[in-house]
């Protein structure tokens, strides 16, 4: 089983889709997060369950023990949604935008994460990313 990034949901629902796919976006998460940054919208880092804990510029530890103690954030679908959809929107119109060999890997699996963010919508419920 290989890493890859996760939606997690705040009422602890199961995700009913299939998320294998998110291995191309976490291996393209620095271009995505060039792109975002391109777009305006905020990256998909962001939403990760941590993204609220500074790090030092000094730390060389353990991520485990950086987060110790630490409490998960929860984001509303609604943002997620906008930086998907923007992402999506901006390779769909310019797919050298993104250069990666794994293009329509990594545009499924916007889309599966999309269709994460919709339940977690549908449901009333905010939502984290997560990477294991």
């Amino acid at each position: 089983m290989s890493i890859q990034i996760n939606p997690i949901f705040d009422d602890g629902s199961p995700i009913e889709f299939d998320l294998h796919g998110g291995t191309p976006v976490l291996n393209e998460s620095l271009a995505l997060a060039e792109l975002a940054d391109q777009i305006g919208v905020q990256a998909l880092d962001d939403f990760d369950e941590y993204a609220h804990v500074p790090v030092p510029p000094d730390f060389d530890g353990s991520p485990d023990d950086l987060y110790a103690g630490q409490t998960a954030g929860w984001f509303d679908p609604q943002d997620g949604l906008r930086s998907i959809d923007a992402l999506l929107g901006a390779v769909e119109k310019n797919p050298d935008c993104l250069e990666s060999e794994m293009l329509e890997d990594v545009m499924w699996s916007l889309q599966q994460l999309r269709a994460a963010l919709e339940l977690a919508l549908a449901r009333g419920t905010r939502f984290h990313f997560s990477v294991f």
